[in-house]
């Protein structure tokens, strides 16, 4: 995710994406930052529905990234440990980021309940271009 970069972010050591976990786990400074990245390719406003909803909770929720660091661990990602202790802890220092790579080169929102999810959002173009960006 390039937008990472722009934003001060690097990959986080010893980070292998997992089939249906983190998109990215990234860090700046002190923050871990776990990123999800979804693509639209319609106008519409990006709400809770666009989330995966699972046992442990709406994607990106506590549950769920603990649920998800866990199987990092167990799959010998030490990452995963620290990130499970951050999420149980409910750290500052753990920050979830969203980019929303929109089609039609148009923002177009993000509902409330979405916003209340993230600590940073992006929508951006297919060329990685920042269309809106919203902050917590």
């Amino acid at each position: 995710m390039q937008i990472m970069r722009r934003v001060g972010a690097t990959a986080a050591e010893g980070f292998k994406k997992l089939y249906h976990g983190f998109d990215g786990v990234f860090r700046r400074g002190k923050e871990v930052i776990i990123a999800e990245a979804k693509y639209l390719g319609s106008d519409e406003v990006f709400s809770l529905s666009h989330l995966g909803s699972t046992q442990h909770g709406v994607q990106m929720s506590r549950g769920w990234i603990v649920e998800v660091a866990r199987r990092l661990a167990k799959k010998g990602q030490e990452i995963g440990n620290f990130i499970r202790v951050l999420a149980e802890g409910f750290s500052p220092n753990l920050k979830k980021i969203l980019v929303i790579t929109r089609e039609t080169g148009k923002s177009s929102g993000v509902s409330r309940a979405v916003l209340e999810i993230f600590d940073e959002i992006f929508e951006v173009d297919l060329l990685g271009n920042i269309l809106r960006q919203y902050t917590r």
